[in-house]
């Protein structure tokens, strides 16, 4: 297939209707990037949950964010095939689909930025990451929606447009990979990948919230099981942990071993020993569901009530992590009870 670009044949000059159509995609462009550079650098998220309002526009994030995901794939396949004599007509309608990604790239960054700041995500590095190449995305896709549309007048902005949209792709999956790792975790992508192949690449996995070594650190007694690593710590990382783990931390609080559970967060220790009353986790377990300070919030499934008496046993025995599973025999009848039908089986 010939590619001859030496000689370039002459344009029609363009119409009054094209031009304030390219004028006006260049204005959003620079609108938009303007807004999400402002915003992102100088509001960053900051931890804190705001008003009703923005947390339900932060939370259309996910479901905003697989348009562009698979828009600009989508554009990138109709200009290659386009390049076809057979799917011309493919290259035609390119244009209109990474409009159509370049728009919702903005959405999606729009209201993930509403998300990270309105809804108490800790600011950690992977979510500075995310944010920052999804911003990126929607800035990139938007460069090249606004070349795209002078490319017919400008011959040699096809190259650049080339140069973005690859630029573009790439940082598009970065996005998303950061984006699954806040979601599901930092090995999300990597966990089951041959021991061989992960050395090779330099990767590490993370221990696990929930796991032995993950919840015990170095205080884990090496003997029979104790109350807190059999019974609470597992309940915590499968209720708690994805708000109060390693990837999100809600409150500047963790809640995946037993070292940070006992530090607290930022309004401080919510674990008082020998003081149930006193302790504000064991306050917010136990609150009605429909409570604003309830935990887990939003409707997510609570913490089973013998795990619930169980904590409050816990710490007013002092919630050490080296009672003993034993110990329980000589606690009060219902907690013995308790304990029995959660450790059934194990």
């Amino acid at each position: 297939m010939d590619t001859d670009t030496t000689q370039t044949p002459p344009q029609p000059p363009a119409s009054p209707r094209a031009t304030r159509g390219r004028t006006l995609v260049l204005v959003l462009t620079l609108m938009s990037a303007a807004w999400l550079l402002t915003a992102a650098g100088f509001f960053p998220p900051a931890g804190q949950k705001k008003g009703d309002a923005l947390r339900l526009l932060g939370r259309l994030h996910p479901l905003m964010v697989h348009l562009p995901v698979t828009l600009v794939p989508l554009a990138v396949l109709f200009e290659a095939l386009g390049v076809f004599k057979r799917f011309e007509h493919l290259k035609r309608a390119a244009g209109l689909v990474l409009g159509m990604a370049a728009l919702t790239a903005v959405g999606a960054a729009v209201h993930g930025y509403l998300l990270a700041s309105a809804d108490g995500y800790e600011v950690t590095s992977l979510l500075k990451w995310h944010m920052w190449t999804g911003i990126s995305v929607a800035i990139l896709t938007m460069g090249c929606w606004t070349v795209r549309c002078f490319t017919p007048s400008r011959w040699w902005l096809g190259s650049l447009y080339v140069l973005l949209l690859t630029g573009t792709v790439g940082t598009l999956f970065v996005a998303a990979h950061f984006g699954g790792s806040l979601s599901h975790g930092e090995d999300y992508l990597t966990e089951f990948l041959p021991p061989s192949i992960r050395g090779r690449l330099g990767i590490q996995l993370h221990k696990k919230a929930g796991s032995p070594t993950a919840q015990a650190g170095e205080t884990r007694p090496s003997g029979p099981p104790t109350v807190y690593f059999t019974i609470i710590a597992p309940a915590l990382e499968r209720h708690c942990v994805q708000c109060h783990g390693a990837v999100k931390i809600k409150g500047g609080l963790r809640l995946d071993s037993l070292d940070s559970l006992l530090k607290g967060g930022k309004t401080g220790a919510v674990v008082t020993p020998k003081d149930s009353a006193k302790s504000d986790l064991y306050r917010r377990i136990t609150l009605k569901s429909d409570d604003e300070d309830y935990m887990p919030p939003d409707g997510k499934p609570s913490l089973p009530a013998d795990v619930v008496k169980i904590i409050g046993w816990w710490i007013q025995d002092g919630a050490s992590g080296q009672r003993m599973l034993d110990d329980l025999k000589s606690a009060p009848q219902d907690i013995q009870q308790a304990a029995i039908r959660l450790t059934a089986g194990k």
